[in-house]
């Protein structure tokens, strides 16, 4: 396969099966921490995206519906430049015509050859299975096979015990926030709570909610990046009930949200010697250029 390479270095955020692994977390905590010293752009597929037009650089004014949620929330979280287009070199290219970076992350694409990389970083879940017993897709949740996690640059297991060579990410969260006005409470402070979810991985949004004190009063799970309809909402959730989700279902509820209604919103930690490790070999990519 022919590969296209940036100018600047290209890491590579992915996953060996689909979805909930924490890539996206990942991205803005590491593009958060490399822009003190560089000047970082993310690009990503824009996953249930609808542009007719591709690549798009994000901005204030762009849609959930243009370029998916995911974009959307590394833009807010991060004020990098985040490009997004199904061809990823189209997005690394708009990028370089608009700003002068030092460095590229992409938030998923590690089976996306057609982009040269200089750096891999493999999420795992938690999984005492690990990748047992699993079939490719689209008989199953399989990209690729496992002998993939002998080549990358980094894995790292989202939360649990890391083994030999691997580096643990854990999740930490504190408050519930509104999504009207910004204001802040403890989530177990809410009342008659309603938790929904439309991540690929809802069991683990469930499982923080708890581990914060919250028992939900009922759980509605929709489909992986669901455009949430406001009709919808209001017929399930009722005027006294707090509505609690992520806050990357957050973003596509922001237009109609109701003052009772909250995110949890996800921020990502390791251990000081893990960190040094994973930002000493990042920086070794400029001295080997």
């Amino acid at each position: 396969m022919k590969k296209w390479k940036a100018p600047v270095p290209v890491i590579i955020i992915g996953n060996l099966t689909v979805g909930g692994n924490g890539k996206t977390p990942l991205v803005i905590w590491l593009t958060n921490i490399l822009k003190k010293k560089f000047f970082v752009a993310v690009i990503s597929r824009g996953y249930s995206g609808k542009s007719k037009n591709y690549p798009i650089l994000v901005n204030n004014n762009t849609s959930y519906q243009e370029v998916g949620d995911e974009p959307i929330l590394i833009f807010k979280k991060t004020s990098v430049p985040v490009a997004v287009a199904p061809k990823r070199s189209d997005a690394v290219k708009l990028i370089l015509k608009k700003h002068n970076v030092d460095l590229i992350i992409s938030d998923d694409g590690l089976q996306h050859y057609a982009l040269a990389r200089d750096f891999e970083i493999l999420m795992i879940n938690n999984d005492i299975h690990r990748f047992e017993n699993r079939s490719f897709l689209p008989l199953e949740l399989m990209r690729e096979g496992t002998q993939r996690l002998r080549s990358v640059d980094v894995v790292i297991i989202n939360q649990g015990v890391p083994k030999k060579k691997e580096l643990c990410m854990r999740v930490k969260t504190k408050f519930a926030i509104n999504i009207i006005d910004e204001s802040k409470v403890f989530p177990k402070q809410l009342n008659k709570i309603v938790a929904i979810s439309g991540i690929a991985n809802p069991d683990r949004f469930f499982s923080i909610l708890k581990k914060n004190g919250v028992i939900p009063i009922k759980k509605i799970i929709f489909p992986d990046h669901y455009f949430f309809l406001k009709k919808e909402l209001y017929k399930m959730i009722k005027n006294d009930e707090s509505l609690i989700m992520t806050e990357k279902d957050a973003i596509k509820c922001q237009s109609f949200a109701r003052k009772n209604w909250w995110f949890l919103p996800i921020d990502i930690e390791f251990d000081k010697k893990s960190q040094s490790f994973l930002l000493e070999k990042i920086q070794k990519l400029f001295k080997a250029r």
